[in-house]
């Protein structure tokens, strides 16, 4: 790895990482702004109607964009430009084409969704139905930025997002009122205006990435990028997006909308908390390196299962104080969504496992064995949460993630094994110490550095 690569890499590294900590800044202050300001029923309608476009995921083929990347990146660093040029240009063909599908779709479903719910309520899935065409812009954008490293790029995209999605609230809250109709409207037009504002650098970075010919007969092969495992990691993240984006209208149909808004913001403190320190992100660079080297992979595998879960009960027990004083004073209506969240912290234990051992499996690309586990989990989710609402109302929700998360974690880690045969995780290996756990608490303590801005340097 050349020297200037090394640079950008690390200079792309810190803008990621402070990025991430801005974003997570934003989001804090635009969920109180919108938690303030609507009734629980009210934010319940919200979280159902932004849950439709990824119900319709496979229209956006989610997932494929880091397969897109790394195929990209590949043929790059070959200087094999055209390949580059017919890889893009077949994406964002089938990409285009079915967002226009998805934008008619949903925009026509609209009318019959009238039938049960008011004027306002079509309104708003008819402007959700824009996301899907703006969105395969921003995608095409992305990528690009990705490829090229332009990194700061990445990172002061989705800055932009997460600030003009808020000064619209913001807007709103005072110079109108901020009701569902006004969320919708932010969501929409924060793609919009952001797409149009990072035009100049797409075609700068496309420029630098592609020259002057930007496409190529790619278009005319839109399938191209669908195969072998680009095609698994379409429909493993899908069926991770259906799982996450049912469990609100099951809710709905048993529980009524005003309990989708308790859950939404119980789930969201949820995800919070378990994404504030990512271990499986810090270890998915260093995974390749041990293929080849079996046993010390293992012991890298349960060194990071085991710091992951350490750092994620640490960070849940700490930040479960901090929502017990915003929900208190900041949105009392929303008190109920607490100890639904404690609930929740439990499934802490069994993330742990899976989302280390879901990067191996990408690091493995056996995308399609995540995808047939992908399927057990999301029948578990069908068959188990109308179950568990019945049983103990809300709280079942919790009791469905912990099994379901039990589940998921058990059958990857027999896949895993028979993938890795000889690795296996015991309870020792909680307490051992190793040369390699010495340098996952270095790489620990390097991350916290970037995204906290603590330690020594």
């Amino acid at each position: 790895m050349t020297a200037s690569l090394k640079r950008t890499i690390g200079e792309g590294a810190a803008w990621i990482s402070t990025g991430n900590a801005l974003l997570k800044i934003l989001g804090i202050l635009y969920s109180i702004l919108l938690l303030s300001q609507l009734s629980v029923y009210e934010y319940g309608v919200v979280e159902l109607l932004l849950s439709i476009p990824p119900l319709l995921g496979f229209l956006s083929l989610a997932g494929l964009e880091n397969v897109l990347v790394a195929d990209m990146s590949n043929a790059k660093g070959k200087c094999q430009t055209e390949k580059v040029r017919y890889i893009l240009s077949s994406y964002f063909s089938i990409r285009f084409l079915l967002a226009c599908i998805g934008t008619f779709m949903l925009f026509f479903a609209a009318d019959v969704i009238a039938r049960f719910y008011n004027e306002s309520v079509v309104l708003m899935i008819q402007l959700l139905s824009i996301t899907f065409v703006i969105g395969s812009v921003r995608s095409v954008f992305l990528i690009v930025f990705n490829v090229n490293y332009d990194f700061h790029l990445v990172a002061l995209y989705r800055f932009a997002e997460e600030l003009i999605r808020f000064l619209i609230i913001l807007t709103a809250f005072v110079w109108f009122t901020v009701n569902p109709l006004a969320v919708i409207i932010a969501y929409v037009f924060t793609d919009i205006v952001t797409v149009s504002i990072f035009i100049p650098a797409f075609y700068a970075s496309k420029k630098r990435l592609l020259g002057h010919v930007w496409f190529s007969e790619g278009f005319l092969h839109p399938l191209y990028i669908l195969k072998n495992h680009g095609k698994w990691s379409i429909f493993q993240t899908y069926l991770g997006l259906f799982g996450q984006n049912i469990r609100p209208w099951i809710i709905k149909t048993l529980l009524g909308t005003q309990a989708v808004g308790i859950f939404a913001l119980a789930i969201g403190m949820y995800k919070h908390t378990v994404s504030l320190f990512p271990l499986a992100k810090i270890v998915a660079p260093i995974i390749p390196r041990f293929l080849e080297k079996p046993q010390q992979l293992y012991k890298l595998v349960n060194g990071t299962i085991k710091y992951q879960m350490f750092i994620l009960i640490v960070v849940s027990i700490s930040v479960s104080f901090v929502m017990l004083l915003l929900v208190t004073y900041l949105f009392p209506d929303y008190i109920k969504a607490y100890p639904l969240y404690l609930a929740m912290l439990v499934s802490v234990i069994p993330a742990s496992f899976s989302s280390i051992f879901e990067t191996v499996f990408h690091g493995l690309r056996a995308q399609k064995n995540l995808f047939f586990v992908g399927v057990l989990r999301l029948v578990v989710i069908l068959l188990l949460l109308p179950v568990s609402l019945w049983v103990f109302g809300l709280y079942g929700v919790a009791v469905e993630l912990l099994i379901t998360g039990a589940v998921y974690t058990y059958e990857r880690y027999k896949k895993l094994k028979h993938l890795l045969p000889g690795y296996q995780f015991r309870l020792a290996d909680l307490i051992h110490f190793s040369e390699l756990d010495k340098m996952l608490l270095q790489r620990i303590q390097k991350t916290g550095q970037k995204v906290f801005g603590v330690g020594s340097k």
